[in-house]
């Protein structure tokens, strides 16, 4: 199961607060609260989804007119100047994914304070594979105002715009500022937050629940970051670690789980070489035995005869023998070959007799058995049919006279 070690920071860094969610956005364990070295401890190997506060980032859109993310992330400063109230060399821009309408979300914080949450969460061990505006974790519903309430915050999240992120207010009066008195009827609102933040607005919420078209109160009992969490598992935010500070890919980390199966895998093909190679040194012996047979046979027809010169004089002679029908049914090497290469090393070849396309042989066989298998190996090419004459008992074994002849002759 997938697991993702949840951090939320503040301006300041400490205190954070963190959790562990499974794949699916469910915790895995209570929220906790303390100091940067024990978020460290608690996150052990798992990866590290960042989550810093809202009123240190801001977020825009903006309309590039140029395409690809290194274009347009050299480009985004510029276009968003004139809104600005600092340098933008002393800003780092993150970008979103562009929307239907050709918008591309923004991201923008102060690029110092990042670099400096960094540089503290690199020195406690703790490394954050991808870092969002924790306000950027309030879920987007669709035609409905969105609102999470938190300690000393409230966030407000218009459905299919950027979050706002309210600090020092009340419920109350956040909805004042985001709602006219015309809207309240026109509005379905949401609100999330926990027991504790929810108590105070109880008769509030009451009286709200008659104003706007519609009420839904979600009381968060695993905590707010949980439900932060949750949203931005799904990519839906603007990851700020961009640019200069995208992570470099880490390629040893990468492969490390495949270590055992890339050993086992070396270990398999180191084998099957071996067994190619053994397979190789085993049919080289039987050719420098079947060429040694070839040889000694046509040493024996021939005297003084090499074997390719061997191989012609046997054509020749067949041809000569087999009149006007030039080519014998079962040409004698290919025969000759056969049977060589069936002989096993407790059989014995006493005679052979070649006529006419068909071959008598007597071979000595320590058992029937091997007699047995001597014809099925000879047969085995396919072309060539093999029948036992006879196999008779004598010392040292069996003798079997065996007839070999093209098959449908």
């Amino acid at each position: 199961m997938a697991e993702t070690f949840v951090i939320r920071i503040t301006h300041d860094l400490e205190p954070a607060t963190w959790t562990v969610l499974d794949e699916y956005g469910r915790p895995l364990g209570s929220e906790n609260t303390g100091s940067i070295s024990a978020a460290a401890a608690a996150a052990g190997d798992r990866p590290v989804l960042l989550l810093v506060p809202g009123l240190d980032v801001l977020l825009m859109h903006t309309n590039l007119p140029v395409k690809g993310r290194s274009r347009q992330l050299k480009m985004v400063p510029f276009s968003l100047e004139e809104g600005l109230a600092a340098d933008v060399e002393t800003l780092h821009f993150a970008l979103g994914e562009t929307t239907g309408t050709g918008d591309i979300p923004v991201a923008v914080t102060e690029k110092s304070l990042l670099l400096h949450w960094l540089a503290q969460l690199k020195a406690a061990n703790l490394r954050p594979t991808k870092i969002f505006s924790d306000a950027e974790g309030v879920p987007d519903t669709p035609s409905t105002l969105t609102v999470l309430v938190d300690a000393g915050r409230v966030y407000l999240k218009p459905a299919g715009e950027q979050p706002v992120t309210l600090d020092g207010v009340n419920l109350v009066e956040a909805l004042g500022l985001s709602l006219s008195e015309d809207q309240y009827a026109q509005t379905h609102v949401l609100v999330y937050g926990d027991a504790g933040h929810l108590g105070p607005y109880k008769d509030f919420l009451i009286q709200l629940r008659d104003k706007v078209a519609g009420l839904d109160v979600q009381v968060l009992g695993d905590g707010v970051l949980q439900r932060l969490g949750a949203t931005l598992l799904a990519d839906t935010g603007i990851d700020l670690l961009q640019g200069e500070l995208a992570p470099q890919s880490d390629w040893l980390g990468l492969l490390k789980p495949w270590r055992v199966a890339a050993t086992l895998a070396a270990a398999l093909v180191v084998v099957a070489l071996l067994n190619l190679g053994i397979d190789y040194w085993s049919l080289q012996r039987r050719t420098d035995a079947l060429e040694a047979v070839v040889g000694e046979t046509c040493g024996q027809v021939f005297p003084g005869s090499t074997p390719q010169s061997c191989s012609r004089q046997v054509n020749d002679l067949l041809v000569v023998r087999g009149g006007s029908n030039a080519a014998p049914a079962q040409p004698f090497l290919p025969t000759l070959a056969a049977v060589g290469s069936a002989l096993t090393d407790k059989s014995r070849l006493q005679a052979l007799d070649y006529r006419s396309g068909v071959t008598n042989l007597r071979v000595l066989a320590p058992d029937v058995a091997t007699l047995d298998g001597i014809q099925r190996a000879i047969a085995s090419s396919g072309s060539i049919e093999v029948d036992i004459q006879s196999a008779n008992p004598v010392d040292g074994g069996v003798e079997g006279r065996l007839q070999v002849r093209g098959r449908g002759q």
